[in-house]
């Protein structure tokens, strides 16, 4: 590892910057990479009742000889793939897992629940900014391990709300509601034509009729999409005030218990789960 990363690079690193590897080098690791893993078999002693992998090639005809050459090549990737592929040692996972860079400083992940920005990427460490102001470091050896979700490199932001309406709306009220929502969604801001808005009216509740809503944003902007959402809703209300359209408010159930109990007295409310 000491011999892939220059005194330029490491300097790079402490600044915050990312690791910087020209093409030529990573090539030149790559082979020496695979050529290291050829020599750990060709050295590996090989049991009695184990079968040399390697044979003489066939060189009757240049067809015969490619045919042969490109058979023991492959017995060759897959003793290696079985024996090194699977449990590669912790220096090789490093270096994969620097080359495939899933992330990037500056983008926001979420990872072994800390989510925030990516500050710097470290030689032995990553630390990530979260998003109530602390500093999580984390091994990179641990990185490598860990199943990493990228919210900065995601497509589009998509909001999945609802609407109630109360049982009591005619059922021209609940077209309508929906027919607003579909035109104030309609071609609306940071819209692709390959995903416009869905909005149905999906569910019977036990207390509310429900009207699903789902859109998507782009490009995927946090705050630029949330005062978007803010638009949309308050859109909605002023044409829900306009057409008579009165949301369900929020409701919730109690069962007394209690026909018998003293005179003057509550009776005891009975929860159920």
């Amino acid at each position: 590892m000491e011999d892939i990363v220059s005194c330029r690079q490491v300097s790079a690193l402490h600044k915050g910057g990312r690791m910087r590897t020209d093409g030529s080098r990573v090539n030149a690791y790559v082979v020496m990479a695979l050529l290291s893993a050829l020599l750990m078999l060709a050295l590996q002693p090989v049991n009695a009742a184990e079968r040399y992998p390697l044979e003489p090639v066939d060189t009757s005809s240049p067809r015969a000889t490619l045919t042969g050459f490109l058979a023991e090549v492959d017995k060759v990737w897959r003793i290696y793939r079985d024996r090194y592929w699977h449990s590669p040692s912790q220096e090789l996972k490093m270096e994969i897992f620097i080359m495939n860079q899933p992330y990037t400083p500056g983008q926001r992940i979420v990872v072994q629940g800390h989510d925030g920005f990516v500050e710097q990427i470290g030689l032995r460490s990553t630390k990530i900014r979260m998003l109530n102001g602390s500093l999580a470091a984390i091994p990179n050896e641990k990185m490598a391990n860990l199943d990493i979700e990228n919210i900065g490199r995601r497509n589009f932001i998509r909001r999945q709300t609802n609407i109630r309406l109360a049982y009591n709306r005619l059922l021209e009220m609940i077209e309508q509601a929906v027919a607003i929502i579909k035109d104030i969604l309609a071609d609306h801001e940071g819209m692709r034509p390959g995903l416009p808005p869905r909005v149905f009216f999906d569910e019977f509740n036990p207390d509310t009729l429900n009207i699903a809503i789902n859109y998507w944003y782009h490009p995927p902007l946090r705050w630029i999409a949330l005062a978007f959402d803010e638009q949309v809703n308050l859109e909605s209300m002023r044409c829900f005030g306009e057409a008579g359209i009165k949301l369900a408010p929020p409701t919730s159930r109690v069962d007394l218990a209690g026909a018998a109990h003293a005179p003057g007295q509550p009776a005891e409310p009975v929860q159920r789960t």
